[in-house]
């Protein structure tokens, strides 16, 4: 594995999500390229019951990154896309 710089610069490639798709994969950042509404999970967090934490982060606008250790990656709203970068 490179180190994070390598990583979150998106070197590794990434998956390109419109409107009401999901990204799954083990993922390091989501680039907003039109804004919607964008929920995350992550597997290697898990409740009580082991099942997957998720997460909504609400609305972001175009041009907003997030930076995690995720596992999927879904966004919804008309027109909206995002990248997801892979690990």
């Amino acid at each position: 594995m490179r180190g994070d710089s390598y990583q979150l610069q998106g070197q590794g490639g990434g998956v390109v999500i419109n409107a009401d798709e999901t990204a799954t994969g083990k993922f390091r950042s989501m680039l907003v390229l039109a804004s919607g509404d964008v929920s995350i999970e992550s597997a290697s967090v898990v409740d009580t019951s082991g099942a997957p934490i998720s997460a909504s982060l609400g609305v972001l606008a175009a041009g907003t990154v997030f930076n995690g250790v995720f596992t999927m990656g879904f966004i919804t709203g008309a027109s909206s896309q995002a990248i997801c970068y892979y690990e």
